[in-house]
């Protein structure tokens, strides 16, 4: 327990040392207004159309690449199935 005479001093100096980090944390970080900043987010490129996913998901099921992948990937079965398992 810190004796009484010594809680004030240790308060200011607590007071004194935040607010010394807190100066030089805005002073090292700068300032922080929207005019400093860009506001809006660039990209560089466009998102695909929904058309576009459409036409190529189409011309890839059309190709028979789709039917080729299907039967080369294991069964489906719901998962926590034990159906189809050996023991």
């Amino acid at each position: 327990m810190v004796p009484s005479r010594l809680r004030l001093p240790i308060y200011k100096c607590g007071v004194i040392i935040g607010l010394v980090g807190l100066t030089l944390f805005i002073r090292s970080h700068g300032s922080a207004s929207p005019h400093d900043q860009d506001v809006f987010v660039t990209v560089t490129s466009q998102p695909i159309n929904v058309g576009d996913a459409k036409a190529a998901a189409l011309a890839y099921y059309n190709s028979g690449a789709y039917q080729r992948d299907l039967e080369l990937s294991p069964p489906w079965r719901p998962v926590g199935s034990t159906a189809g398992l050996r023991r």
